[in-house]
């Protein structure tokens, strides 16, 4: 079992370290500028991480290779998911939308998810991957259909800002949203 930690102050700021949980031992240590959010890729194997300065970067945890996404692309992230099986990446932050990328950490042909009016503080898959929820400092959480071609929401008031979907959710084909 793994663990990301990352430091935003003092002589460590931007340093993102991975412990493997059992031994106690420092797997691996990279530093950025300013993290706002880590996510692991489903199988273990990279961890993503949101800068201030607006950049993703991708860490393969064997290699130690690096890749970063385009900052214009992805915004300030606050925020990150990954779907279940790790094929889209979810994006959130200080503009309040939510920005989808593939793999690859390249935009997604749909438009920036927007609804909130504070920035996104929590966002959350599904286990199908079909819905996401977005929890932000608006204390609002609204849920999205991302099969569809115009994003649907429910929007849930006075809740807070964290949402998290539990254990295979979503699962049955007739999930249904209101608008």
């Amino acid at each position: 079992m793994r663990l990301a930690t990352s430091r935003n102050s003092g002589e460590l700021e931007g340093q993102v370290a991975v412990w493997e949980l059992a031994s106690g031992h420092l797997r691996r240590a990279f530093s950025l500028t300013r993290v706002e959010a880590l996510v692991f890729s489903p199988d273990g194997r990279s961890l993503l991480a949101s800068g201030r300065l607006g950049s993703i970067t991708r860490c393969q945890l064997d290699s130690g290779a690096m890749e970063s996404g385009d900052p214009v692309q992805t915004g300030n992230a606050l925020s990150l998911a990954l779907s279940p099986v790790g094929d889209r990446l979810a994006a959130g932050g200080y503009d309040a939308g939510i920005r989808l990328l593939d793999a690859s950490l390249q935009p997604l042909p749909l438009p920036k998810l927007l609804g909130h009016t504070a920035e996104l503080t929590a966002l959350s898959f599904a286990s199908n991957g079909r819905l996401l929820a977005s929890g932000s400092l608006d204390t609002t959480v609204r849920i999205w259909d991302l099969q569809s071609t115009r994003a649907r929401t429910n929007r849930l008031e006075r809740v807070g800002a964290a949402p998290r979907f539990a254990p295979n959710s979503g699962d049955r084909k007739s999930t249904r949203l209101n608008s």
